[in-house]
């Protein structure tokens, strides 16, 4: 069901397009889900407390716990800023750890940008960790101990009706949640974050952007993940609603899904070439397949809204 919404910060070049995944405390990138329990404690509890930080994470492992955190990569090697020797915060996950190295097993990506697991010494993760400036009390500054629940609980059930608003708010361009983020301009949701994909590749031409890695190719990778999962998505729908021809969808999505994958190429293109022309290109294609997706998304919500009248609700 999720993994639907998307948000976008305007004017922020390097991150300009993120699955938008809120909870019920106005975080806008939740990674809470029902399988799993989850507690958390902050950087600066831990220091009043003198914690010994490795045995923290290694009683954590031990215990069954995946460890969730924000670091920062100059310390994390093989890393691109490890490699840069610059500052620079992002998450990983420790999800193993060897009590004769006092090595930790990390998930996140290496210097060529692929996700892998490797290891780490306790002591260069302890320093990532607290030698990272970003204070935000939702996430950054805290570590997140994951650990899977022996019974969830309560049953889980596929709810057509709540996908159906989700689509809805994604085509319209809201925000499905109530959330502090709502009251501010500053973010786009939805269709709109097309918009700033055009502004970031107008940004890359008029700055002379050499990072076109980030401002360019990684935001597209993000919007072709985004119609993969519509495509699992829609799969799944005809698997459970039998009655439900989603065959054509499924092909305009996929259509979709391989537009991005040649404007990815563009971008390609440009970082080698700096050629000013396939700027203009690629931002025609972006605004066609906005348009394509918007249509066929309405197209797709009606159909579903149809199918779910017995239930006596009409979207």
């Amino acid at each position: 069901m999720n993994y639907i919404q998307l948000i976008s910060q305007i004017g922020n070049h390097k991150n300009p397009v993120t699955f938008y995944l809120p909870d019920n405390t106005s975080n806008e990138y939740s990674i809470l889900t029902p399988w799993f329990d989850y507690s958390a404690i902050t950087r600066d509890f831990i220091k009043h407390l003198n914690l010994n930080f490795g045995d923290l994470i290694r009683n954590a492992i031990l215990h069954k716990n995946y460890v969730f955190l924000y670091v920062n990569e100059k310390y994390i090697p093989e890393t691109a800023w490890n490699t840069k020797g610059m500052d620079y915060n992002y998450q990983i996950l420790l999800h193993g750890y060897d009590e004769t190295t006092n090595k930790v097993s990390i998930f996140t990506y290496d210097s060529n940008r692929r996700l892998n697991t490797r290891t780490i010494h306790i002591t260069e993760l302890e320093k990532s960790y607290f030698d990272n400036n970003y204070k935000d009390e939702k996430n950054e500054n805290k570590i997140f101990f994951i650990k899977l629940r022996d019974k969830i609980g309560f049953d889980l059930n596929f709810n057509l009706e709540y996908i159906i608003a989700q689509l809805v708010h994604y085509r319209d361009e809201k925000s499905i949640m109530y959330s502090v983020l709502d009251q501010n301009s500053n973010y786009r949701y939805g269709l709109a974050v097309y918009e700033s994909v055009i502004e970031n590749f107008t940004y890359a031409l008029k700055e002379h952007d050499k990072e076109v890695r980030y401002t360019l190719i990684t935001p597209i990778h993000l919007l072709m993940e985004h119609k993969k999962i519509m495509l699992g998505r829609l799969r799944y729908i005809e698997e459970q609603h039998p009655n439900l021809d989603l065959s054509s969808y499924i092909s305009e999505f996929s259509d979709l899904k391989d537009s991005l994958l040649i404007l990815r190429n563009y971008a390609l293109k440009y970082e080698m070439t700096y050629n000013p022309r396939i700027i203009d290109k690629s931002i025609a294609a972006i605004k066609d397949i906005k348009d394509r997706e918007k249509n066929l998304l309405t197209l797709l919500i009606n159909d579903l809204s149809e199918s779910n009248i017995k239930k006596g609700r009409v979207i």
